[in-house]
Formats: C-alpha cells, structure tokens, sequence
C-alpha cells in the first residue's frame, strides 16, 4: 500500500530523532564514568538524572532503563496524536491503512533506539571497554513498547470502524423507499389494460387523490 504524507512525515522525524537521542541523551551518560566529569539528562518526568565521577552500579543501570521505557511511552503517544491531525482531512478508509503504516514506523523506530541504548549500557558496565561485559538485550523494553503501540492501534482502528458504521447509518433512508410520503404528491394517474389498450383507471386515480388530500396538515 502506498504510504500517506502524513506516515512520510512521521518516518522522516523519527530517523531525525535517533540521531537527536543518541547524541543528546545517551552520549552524556558516558560523563559520569571518569573523573571530572558529568551526566545531566532529562529523566522524561519532569526532572533531570544528574551524576558526576560515579560508577554505572545497578541503581544507576535502573534508572538509565527507566527513563528510556519512559520516553518511548510519551513519544508513542505524540506519534499518535500526531497522526490523528494531520490525517483528520483523509477518507476514512486511507486513515485506517494508514494506521498500520504508523505502527511499523514505530516499530522500527523502538528497534533503533534499544540498539543505541543497549550499547551504551554496554560501554557504561565496562568503562569503556565494552568487550569485557556481555551486551543486554532489551526485550522486555521491547514487549512493552511493542504493546503500548498495539494497543493504541486497536484504539484508533476500532474508533475508525464505528465512525465507518455510523457513516453507513445515515447513508440508509429513514423510512422504505416504496412507502409512500404524506407530503409527496400522488401518481394519479394509473393505466390498465383494456379492449382499446392500456387506458387511464379513474377509479384508482380518485382513490389516491382523496387519499393524498386526507394526508395533508389541515389548515
């Protein structure tokens, strides 16, 4: 399927983001493995991680971990309501295609990160030496960021397809399309076979105009 603008968009500014996340969050963290230097990142919850000349112990390790699971969260959901306005001018059909488009962009996107992640957690536990400890593998981060983008997909699509029965509703007429409609005039004039040919039934038509005349709002 062809992607949306609005799927182009969002996959641009994530391959952006990786870059931004890793230089600007992951990187600093490396500071505060030597002497002098320092850590001073955003912990996504509206304060900041700072440590100086301190070792990557398990309390740190945790926190790092944390932080990350964190910011996925909130970047998932800034996806998605990114998607929700910028695809609000699309058919209802393109905007549920689209869906799954955003989904593997993040997918993706949660892929890069706990790469990047993963490594750094790796040069931390080994001062620099990242040969001397086993690499993590951050599935559980994962799992979770990998739920949080299915569920908000069901979400959306569930969302879409009551907009689409909605739309089917009121595309339906309210009432039979043979029922007759008081307001509407009557075909008065009925043909039926007769010895010359088809010839008018006065009797019929008398009948439906007396009926329509006792159908309309009384003065």
């Amino acid at each position: 399927m062809i992607p949306t603008p609005i799927e182009l968009t969002i996959e641009a500014e994530l391959n952006v983001e990786v870059q931004r996340f890793a230089d600007q969050w992951l990187f600093p963290w490396h500071g505060m493995t030597y002497e002098g230097g320092k850590t001073d990142v955003d912990n996504f919850r509206g304060g900041r991680i700072s440590y100086a000349g301190v070792r990557f112990d398990h309390q740190k390790r945790s926190i790092f971990w944390q932080a990350i699971d964190t910011y996925l969260r909130q970047r998932i959901h800034d996806v998605f309501r990114q998607w929700e306005s910028g695809s609000s001018g699309y058919s209802l059909s393109a905007r549920r295609g689209s869906i799954e488009g955003v989904a593997r962009t993040l997918r993706r996107f949660v892929a890069r990160i706990m790469a990047h992640a993963a490594n750094t957690d790796r040069a931390l536990r080994g001062g620099g030496y990242s040969e001397t400890v086993t690499k993590y593998d951050p599935q559980i981060g994962h799992t979770y960021a990998g739920a949080e983008i299915s569920n908000l997909a069901v979400a959306h699509r569930t969302l879409l397809d009551q907009a689409f029965e909605e739309k089917a509703k009121v595309g339906l007429p309210s009432v039979h399309q043979n029922s007759p409609s008081p307001m509407r005039e009557p075909e008065l004039l009925t043909l039926k076979p007769g010895i010359w040919g088809m010839s008018v039934d006065v009797k019929a038509a008398f009948r439906r105009f007396s009926h329509w005349r006792k159908s309309l709002p009384q003065k």
